[in-house]
C-alpha cells in the first residue's frame, strides 16, 4: 500500500533521512509538493514558537534541501572519518548558537538549560554498534520544553526560541559530542546529525520549542488569571 502515489511511508523516511539517494523520476514531483507544504507549514509554525523569520526559514525550507550533504569535520581515529549533515545538525546547530549569542535568553537561564539539555541528552542516549548513536528524544524534548517555559514563560517568545536553543545544543554535546570516544573505535564514517530531517537534534530542537511555548501560553494565562487585582485609585 502506498502513502502518495507511488511513494509509500518508508521511501519518504528514506528520503528524509538522506539514505535514500536522490528521488526518481516519478518521486520528484510528490517530493517537491510535500517539501512547500513543509516550508509553508513548517515556517509559520516555527514563528508561532519564538523563531525570527530567517531562522525559521532556514529550519524549514532551507534544511530539507540539504538532507544530502554532509559537511566533512577530521577524523576521530585513523580508521573514522567525522562529518556533519547540514539538516541534521548544522543548520538547528547554528540557528541554536545565533539565539544564544544574540542574547534573547538571559546566561543564566541559557546556560542552565543547555546544561539540563546535555545531561538528559546523555543519559537518553547511547550507542549501538554499525548503527551509531540511538537517541529516545521525547525524554529531552519534554524536560528542556517544560524547564524552558517554567523559566522564560512572562516574555511571549523566549520561552520557544529557548527550548529550540537548548533542545539542539544538548542533544549536540550530550548525545553526540560526548559518545565520540565509543564511535572512534572500528572503521567507516560517524555523521553528526545523519538521520538528517528526522535526527534526534532537529527533533528535539523543534519539539521542545513546541513545548515550551504551549506550556508557557498556559502558565502566563493560569498567572493572569490568579494576579490579584490592582486598585484603581
Amino acid at each position: 500500500m502506498t502513502a502518495f502515489g507511488s511513494v509509500d511511508a518508508a521511501r519518504l523516511a528514506s528520503l528524509a533521512t538522506g539514505r535514500g539517494g536522490v528521488p526518481n523520476a516519478e518521486e520528484w514531483p510528490i517530493v517537491l509538493g510535500l517539501l512547500a507544504i513543509l516550508a509553508l507549514i513548517g515556517t509559520r509554525v516555527l514563528i508561532a514558537v519564538g523563531l525570527t523569520k530567517v531562522e525559521a526559514l532556514l529550519v524549514a525550507a532551507l534544511a530539507p534541501l540539504l538532507v544530502l550533504v554532509d559537511a566533512p569535520l577530521g577524523r576521530l581515529s585513523p580508521d573514522v572519518s567525522l562529518a556533519a549533515n547540514l539538516a541534521g545538525c548544522l543548520i538547528p546547530g547554528a540557528v541554536a548558537i545565533k539565539v544564544l549569542l544574540e542574547g534573547r535568553i538571559p546566561l543564566a537561564e541559557a546556560f542552565f538549560l543547555i546544561g539540563i539539555g546535555v545531561v538528559v541528552s546523555y543519559f537518553s542516549s547511547h550507542v549501538v554498534p554499525d548503527r551509531g548513536v540511538l537517541l529516545q528524544y521525547r525524554i529531552p524534548s519534554l524536560v528542556v520544553g517544560v524547564l524552558a517555559a517554567g523559566l522564560l514563560f512572562r516574555e511571549p517568545d523566549r520561552s520557544g526560541a529557548g527550548g529550540f536553543m537548548a533542545g539542539a545544543l544538548g542533544v549536540i554535546i550530550g548525545a553526540d559530542l560526548l559518545h565520540l570516544s565509543e564511535l572512534s573505535t572500528g572503521a567507516g564514517r560517524v555523521v553528526l546529525g545523519g538521520a538528517g530531517l528526522l535526527d534526534g537534534i532537529l527533533l528535539v530542537a523543534i519539539l521542545a520549542a513546541a513545548i515550551a511555548e504551549l506550556v508557557a501560553m498556559t502558565l502566563r494565562t493560569v498567572v493572569k488569571t490568579r494576579a490579584p487585582a490592582r486598585p484603581t485609585a
